[in-house]
């Protein structure tokens, strides 16, 4: 039994295997997690410390060194860089493409764990393994002109940070900016002196004083009861009544020895949004979680609970990834949309019918479902890579179908045979497989490409693997039985015939005529062409000769980069004021730095940290980044000329500030990368610190000059004047 009769006799089967596979694809696309980035494993662990304030040159001995070399223990290290700043240092360690990153990460953790006695005693340690989820997903905005900072930063951390942790797949709800409020105590010198005591007395009575201790158990009335002192202080007044032991006197109060009070802390970190002083919320999504569908069940939240916000409290949103993977979902279907219209068109005007027409729309997205099911049964996510896959293999899954019934219908029109599905099938079977099966060889050698490009490539072959294999089977089992069992018979001619004298009817066929025209001309055109290089080889020779020359150059002039330029709609820009500039004064610069922003007709919403960034780095408080959200692309310039319009006026209005610009996925990359946003990083070696200094200066100088670099860095960063006071 043939194929095709095979095939025919078991069509319901066959009908309800494909459904059954759709349905199952369609569902498992739904709950798919959505993101930017394919789900890769980046081998960068990052480690920050901070000791509080000390001098830089104080952190490189007693911290940053004894780090490193801890950090170099640890198995599969490749490289170890580090930035060393007043109070703290950043490490970054790489390791090899294909390491265990968990255990890595553990070994890093215990490692630094196990030089932690030798560190100073206020030594703070975070580590953090490098990977796609531990940035924002989405930045939302605090603003108020009723309430101050403070009340805006205990309302994120006790009130909206725990009702976003409820929220499925949120991993991380970070809070930046505000106000933390504290109590204060402003001593009085003669009422210390009086007592002899000095200020370390009394924050070692106040350390004693404020905690909670066990006493033990004691049983009473036939139960045992956890005796607790409990000391803590619960308010201004508890705080004032703290008794301090006096040398060789009575105990004085806190109360009588200086003046308490409420007050905010002390912080090196402004932020703002929309030019107003601002508490910014980031969400964090755990791996396997969705985006859009985080971002939605945010909006749902407030919609549905609008007691969260008090009155006169705005909760505005600076960067909404969601919005780009929604955008990029959306581009995939009007791909499929389009591939599926152009694909009917071109059928109706060869075949004039509409069932076999039929056939070929609904191949595409039943492929479509397909895939996405093999997607979620290798573990992939819907993400840049896997729907550039699919909107690239679209026009490959329609042509499949198309060939198959454009073949069965001249072998039936032609009456070729008794069974023109099977011979039309049976034809071109050899050149199906063969052009399927090149194509997958093709994407195979991305399989076993290492390192960060074959990290987001492999995603794209997989993908296109999968797509080319449905789509050949379909057209090998569910197409031929198709157009067997909806294009014969006479009720099929009838229709025809009054499709044939119907208004789109008439226009079908005279796009066909149209079409036999052109293409006889173009045939007549093309053949006399293949005569004239057949009688005149060298001439063919040449120009094959002078169309690879001339590709080599378009080749050699042609630009190249890791992804395609994108406009993702938003702008990342970080900038930093000359070294030890305080942060009042580098606040003073950034306002007018926002006039500018404002002022673009480009701009939606944007924020601002000063002292803090938005991913996980050192900051000084003379650097930060903006984060520029742009509204949609039919209402503003294209990015690049938005980000070149920037760049022109801040460096005009405030020259002291110095700006990098880009936009947020490509930061994101070359952090994930090696630690370097920059597309170009260069790395200078040496024992001579000054001369390291002078070279990089001249370095950056030269580079500048190169036609298209921008935003040049030379890599010295200075921490920052000190008072030291010799005793």
């Amino acid at each position: 039994m043939t194929l095709v009769a095979s095939s025919r006799r078991r069509a319901v089967a066959i009908y309800l295997l494909l459904a059954l596979l759709a349905a199952v694809g369609i569902f498992e696309g739904l709950r798919m997690p959505a993101s930017i980035f394919p789900s890769v494993t980046f081998p960068l662990v990052k480690v920050i410390a901070d000791v509080g304030e000390e001098p830089a040159a104080h952190v490189m001995p007693t911290v940053t060194r004894p780090l490193e070399e801890a950090i170099l223990r640890v198995p599969g290290v490749q490289l170890v860089r580090s930035i060393t700043s007043r109070g703290s240092a950043e490490l970054t360690a790489q390791f090899g493409w294909g390491t265990d990153m968990q255990a890595a990460l553990q070994r890093v953790e215990a490692e630094t764990q196990r030089v932690r006695p030798d560190l100073p005693p206020q030594t703070k340690i975070d580590v953090q393994w490098m990977n796609p989820a531990v940035f924002p997903i989405q930045g939302y905005a605090l603003t108020s002109d009723t309430r101050t900072q403070a009340e805006l930063r205990e309302l994120a951390d006790f009130k909206l940070k725990p009702a976003l942790f409820r929220i499925p797949g949120v991993s991380q709800v970070f809070v930046i900016g505000g106000r933390n409020r504290e109590f204060e105590v402003q001593l009085d010198r003669a009422a210390l002196d009086a007592r002899h005591l000095t200020a370390a007395d009394v924050v070692s009575a106040l350390q004693k004083d404020n905690q909670v201790l066990s006493a033990g158990f004691t049983e009473s009335n036939h139960e045992l009861y956890l005796t607790l002192v409990n000391g803590r202080v619960d308010g201004l007044d508890a705080l004032e009544r703290v008794s301090v032991p006096v040398p060789g006197g009575i105990p004085a109060t806190l109360g009588e020895l200086g003046k308490v009070k409420v007050a905010d802390e002390v912080s090196y970190i402004r932020t703002t949004a929309d030019a107003h002083p601002a508490v910014l919320v980031n969400i964090i999504r755990q791996p396997s979680a969705n985006t859009v569908q985080i971002a939605r069940a945010i909006d749902e939240l407030f919609q549905s609970q609008p007691d969260l916000l008090p009155k006169g409290v705005r909760w505005t949103t600076f960067y909404d990834q969601a919005r780009y993977v929604s955008d990029s979902v959306s581009g995939v279907r009007d791909a499929i949309l389009i591939g599926v219209a152009l694909a009917a068109l071109v059928l109706l005007i060869f075949l004039r019918s509409f069932r076999l027409t039929l056939v070929a729309v609904v191949a595409v997205p039943a492929c479509v479902s397909i895939v996405a099911l093999g997607l979620g049964v290798f573990g992939q996510t819907i993400n840049l890579m896997t729907l550039a896959g699919i909107a690239a293999a679209l026009g490959l899954i329609a042509d499949d179908a198309i060939v198959v019934i454009e073949n069965i219908h001249r072998h039936r029109e032609g009456r070729l045979s008794p069974d023109p599905a099977e011979s039309g099938l049976r034809e071109i079977l050899p050149a199906l497989a063969g052009s399927s099966l090149s194509t997958i060889v093709i994407f195979l050698p991305f399989a076993l490409l290492t390192g960060v490009v074959g990290a987001f490539f492999k995603p794209l072959a997989l993908t296109m693997a999968i797509t080319l294999a449905v789509s050949f089977c379909l057209a090998l089992f569910a197409v031929p039985v198709s157009v067997s069992l909806l294009g014969e018979g006479h009720a099929h001619g009838r229709a025809h015939n009054r499709f044939a004298a119907s208004g789109p009817g008439r226009i079908v066929a005279a796009l066909a005529r149209l079409w036999r025209w052109v293409s006889s001309r173009t045939g007549r055109a093309y053949a006399a062409t293949v005569r004239f290089f057949v009688r005149h080889g060298l001439a063919a020779v040449v120009v094959v000769v002078l169309l690879f020359a001339g590709s080599f150059l378009l080749y050699r002039s042609i630009g190249t980069d890791f992804l395609p330029s994108m406009d993702e709609g938003s702008i990342i820009l970080d900038y930093w004021t000359p070294p030890g500039t305080s942060l009042t004064d580098t606040d003073q610069m950034l306002v007018e730095a926002e006039k500018v922003i404002a002022s673009l007709p480009d701009v939606a919403a944007y924020s601002r940290r000063t002292g803090a960034q938005l991913g996980f780095s050192l900051t000084e408080p003379n650097r930060g980044d903006y984060v520029i959200r742009l509204k949609p692309l039919g209402q503003r310039r294209p990015v690049d000329d938005v980000i070149s319009d920037l760049r022109t006026r801040i460096a005009a209005r405030e020259p002291a500030i110095h700006t990098d610009f880009g936009q947020l996925l490509e930061d994101n990359i070359g952090d994930l990368t090696g630690g370097a946003p920059q597309p170009i990083d260069v790395k200078l070696f040496g024992e001579d610190q000054a001369l390291l200094e002078q070279k990089a200066r001249a370095i950056a100088q030269s580079i500048a000059q190169v036609p298209g670099v921008e935003d040049v860095f030379n890599g010295i960063v200075i921490a920052g004047p000190a008072l030291q006071v010799r005793l």
